[in-house]
């Protein structure tokens, strides 16, 4: 009888594909992310995606309270990345991955040539939308943006979790830095209603009564 197969094969084949290497970068990135602030942060997902996907520009914008883009927590990757906003809209408003094409970047001359595909993806952890992914290929790849979308999806829901915590962390700091800035606010206050000239006055003789007592 044949051996048992002992998994071996299929360890070996998964830890040198490309997917099983890029993997392990993502959790490289992922942990050495830590503490990180959140532009920083932001940056190393949006390149880990763009190399995964092989793209050539690409776009990460976390969402704010109402659901919408906030530029102040948008990253970009590439130049003149402009993805479309009714395509943003629509990968927000049904919650799925789109994938289309759009004309390719202007030649030196100015001039296009031909078309270039484009994923636009939403991030969602626990029913909730988090953030909104752009990216557009590089017709020069060896494989093409519409060949990585699953692996792609795969990596935003491994990311989504990440993703998350730092959103709270980010939040709960700011809501410290705030605690702080009303208590050290308070604490002056307080100094100046209770200070030395503010007891006493200024009559030289309760300052002597004052210098008694203590």
């Amino acid at each position: 009888n044949a051996p048992e197969p002992s998994g071996a094969e299929d360890i070996d084949h998964m830890v040198l594909s490309r997917e099983g290497r890029t993997l392990l970068g993502l959790v490289t990135r992922m942990v050495r992310g830590t503490g990180l602030s959140m532009s920083l942060f932001l940056d190393h997902i949006l390149a880990t995606l763009v190399e995964i996907a092989h793209a050539k520009k690409g776009m990460f914008a976390l969402l704010d309270p109402q659901g919408r883009p906030d530029p102040t927590l948008t990253r970009y990757y590439g130049r003149a990345v402009q993805p479309d906003r009714a395509v943003i809209e629509k990968v927000l408003r049904e919650r799925k991955t789109l994938v289309y094409t759009e004309a390719s970047d202007p030649a030196p001359d100015g001039t296009r040539t031909g078309v270039a595909h484009a994923v636009c993806a939403p991030v969602i952890y626990d029913q909730r939308s988090l953030a909104v992914v752009y990216l557009k290929g590089d017709p020069s790849a060896p494989r093409t943006l519409p060949e990585e979308v699953s692996f792609v999806e795969a990596a935003i829901a491994y990311l989504a979790g990440p993703i998350h915590n730092a959103m709270i962390f980010a939040q709960q700091k700011q809501e410290l830095t705030q605690v702080r800035e009303e208590l050290a606010s308070s604490i002056a206050q307080l100094k100046t209603k209770y200070s030395y000239a503010n007891i006493i006055g200024r009559s030289q003789r309760m300052r002597q009564v004052f210098d008694l007592i203590i």
